[in-house]
C-alpha cells in the first residue's frame, strides 16, 4: 500500500545533490494517485538561492538590498516535470528516470559558478518589469475612467 502523504501528492523529499557553486539541488516527489492503479508522476527540482550569498556590487546588477526587498532573502529556482497515467508498477521507474534524465541534462548548468548570480539576477529583473507592466495597466484603466 502507497503512503498517504502520496496520495495526496504530497512532496517528498527524494534525492539531493550538492552542487559546485554551494548550493543544494533537491528533488521531490509529489505524485498522486488518478486511478485505483494509475499514477499522475510529478517530479520537482528545486535549489534555495539565498540572496545575500551571492549578490555583491561586482558580479550583480542590482543590490541584495533591493533584490530581498523585492524577492526575499531566499528565491528559490524550481522545475516540474510531470507524467500522467503511469501504471503504478512503473512509477518508481519513471520517477527515478525523470530525476536522472534532469540531473544528467541540467547538472552542469546549475553548478555552475555565476548561475546563482545570474538567476538572482533574472527573477530580479522579471519582477521589475511585471512591476511596469502593472503600472501601465492601471494607469491605461484609470485613463477610462
Amino acid at each position: 500500500m502507497e503512503s498517504p502523504e502520496r496520495d495526496k501528492g504530497f512532496e517528498v523529499p527524494a534525492k539531493k545533490i550538492s552542487l559546485d557553486n554551494g548550493l543544494e539541488l533537491t528533488f521531490y516527489d509529489k505524485s498522486f494517485i488518478l486511478a485505483s492503479d494509475r499514477w499522475h508522476v510529478v517530479m520537482i527540482a528545486r535549489i534555495e538561492v539565498p540572496v545575500a550569498r551571492f549578490t555583491d556590487k561586482e558580479n550583480t546588477m542590482f543590490s541584495a538590498r533591493d533584490i530581498e526587498e523585492a524577492l526575499g532573502e531566499t528565491v528559490v529556482f524550481e522545475k516540474r516535470e510531470e507524467i500522467v497515467f503511469v501504471d503504478k508498477k512503473d512509477k518508481e521507474n519513471i520517477f527515478r528516470e525523470l530525476v536522472e534524465g534532469y540531473a544528467k541534462t541540467t547538472l552542469p548548468y546549475l553548478s555552475r559558478e555565476d548561475f546563482p548570480r545570474r538567476f538572482l539576477n533574472l527573477r530580479y529583473a522579471e519582477h521589475l518589469k511585471k512591476q511596469r507592466l502593472d503600472a501601465l495597466r492601471e494607469r491605461h484603466q484609470n485613463s477610462r475612467i
